[in-house]
């Protein structure tokens, strides 16, 4: 079967739309970064934004192949892979013990770490910083009390 572009990630903002598409060939790991200008400051922000993802696709690549090298179906073993993302994993797994809830509140504290600086919102009346901060709370099981 020829190999297929997958989206591995996707990220619409008020500027620019942006789509991170992978392709694995006889063991070698592709990206490709795809970008639509949306609006003016698009082409303005990106050269400055395009040397951070060059700066940050060499690691995330180096974790998705070890990944892929390392992965087992039904391994208990995740925690124990290297790098932020097993890190993260691990703290994680510290109060969550289904594997794939850690998977997904991992790869959404990944996710708002590397990209909300991409996010413009209008967050009702709360600061960039208190919403953050929820987020955190939420991701890694943090109670507050709201009364």
């Amino acid at each position: 079967m020829p190999a297929r572009w997958i989206l591995a990630f996707g990220s619409p903002s008020w500027f620019l739309t942006g789509n991170l598409l992978v392709r694995v060939t006889g063991g070698r790991l592709a990206l490709g970064t795809f970008l639509r200008y949306d609006r003016i400051p698009g082409h303005v922000l990106w050269p400055a934004l395009s040397a951070v993802h060059r700066r940050l696709a060499p690691g995330l690549l180096r974790d998705a192949e070890a990944k892929m090298r390392t992965h087992r179906p039904g391994a208990a073993g995740r925690s124990q892979r290297a790098g932020h993302a097993g890190a993260l994993r691990e703290m994680i797994g510290t109060f969550c013990s289904d594997a794939d809830e850690v998977e997904a509140r991992s790869m959404l504290a990944f996710c708002v770490a590397i990209g909300e600086h991409f996010l413009a919102a209008d967050h009702g009346g709360r600061t960039r910083g208190e919403v953050l901060a929820r987020a955190a709370d939420l991701l890694l099981d943090r109670r507050h009390d709201n009364g």
